[in-house]
């Protein structure tokens, strides 16, 4: 991963420069004022991580282009808050967002989003540098096997030695789902009972191993199910990871995720954005209860990664594609790149 570090009069002035320089895909990893003045940005390109063949599809995109022409100069608000209305953001979260946006309003709209989406959220890189075993946790079906999946295939890919373990020994075909896929990847899959298990099952991986834990999915509100996961958690040093299926309600949504950080989770992976039209839901979970957005997935394809969380790539994707696309032919126009 490199960092780099940029410097602005303005936080819309800073990230402008992490585009031109490290693109769409780059990680913004911190913002702060500058004791010299304006704001710096430091942002971070994962090199190892393969692009997709095409940029994220933005999800509710239209399915037909815009009627009329967007006057890129004018209508950043509006486009905005067309979009936000579209996602079903709710109109507290977007006033807030859009009070934001007034800001910057005199850059084009993924600036503008961008930087209101950074200012409003958190965000972490799954891997931060620690070596503590990563252990994915949700509510059944959130889809945190295929995710550990995912996450395993893109690290063997890039050579990095993985272990995968799973305690989810009671849902049918669970064990079976991922041990085919460890077998191609010519990883040994630990099958763990409980929380001893699991802690042996850690202590016998070499240093310099990503461990992936792939745990049962718990039932938030059944105090037994939380009880349980957090003998798992406690086992040993590692870092759960709240895994979300977008499309929630967010009521719902917000009390599942209330739950899971009670048991240490501090980072979220969205999954199944692919089938999901609005995520205006997981906006609002994400907003109430300061979970940091790590990686979604887009896919349900093993081959392909997860996509890093970041002020930029969420705002593309709550920008219609026809939309997306103009401010992008824009820019590579005045950068002459096109």
């Amino acid at each position: 991963m490199r960092l780099r570090s940029f410097h602005g009069q303005t936080l819309a002035e800073a990230m402008s420069q992490v585009r031109e320089a490290l693109g769409n895909d780059a990680i913004i990893v911190a913002t702060r004022d500058d004791d010299q003045g304006g704001v710096r940005v430091t942002a971070a390109l994962d090199e190892s991580t393969v692009k997709p063949k095409e940029a994220p599809v933005p999800v509710g995109q239209p399915e037909v282009p815009s009627k009329q022409p967007i006057n890129y100069d004018h209508d950043v608000v509006e486009v905005i808050a067309d979009a936000l209305l579209r996602h079903a953001v709710n109109p507290a979260l977007a006033e807030t967002l859009l009070g934001t946006v007034t800001h910057f309003a005199d850059h084009d709209v993924l600036i503008a989003l961008g930087a209101a989406m950074d200012k409003h959220f958190e965000y972490a890189p799954l891997f931060d540098g620690n070596a503590k075993p990563i252990c994915l946790v949700g509510p059944p079906g959130a889809g945190k096997t295929l995710t550990i999946a995912k996450i395993a295939a893109n690290r063997v890919m890039h050579k990095h030695r993985v272990g995968v373990i799973t305690t989810d020994l009671t849902r049918a075909g669970a064990v079976e789902q991922l041990s085919s896929l460890t077998k191609l990847l010519k990883i040994d899959l630990v099958e763990v009972e409980d929380a001893p298990a699991l802690r042996d099952a850690i202590e016998t991986h070499t240093n310099g191993e990503i461990i992936l834990i792939d745990n049962t999915g718990r039932n938030p509100f059944s105090k037994g199910d939380m009880f349980d996961l957090r003998k798992m958690v406690s086992a040993a040093e590692m870092e759960p990871v709240l895994v979300l299926p977008a499309g929630l309600d967010a009521a719902e949504g917000i009390d599942m995720a209330r739950a899971f950080m009670e048991i240490g989770a501090r980072k979220m992976i969205i999954t199944k954005v692919d089938m999901t039209r609005r995520l205006g839901s997981m906006l609002t979970i994400a907003h109430e209860t300061g979970l940091q957005l790590c990686d979604m997935s887009i896919s349900p394809k093993v081959t392909e990664p997860l996509q890093a969380v970041n002020p930029v790539t969420f705002a593309r994707l709550l920008l219609p594609a026809d939309v997306v696309s103009a401010v992008l032919k824009s820019s590579d126009k005045i950068s002459g790149t096109a």
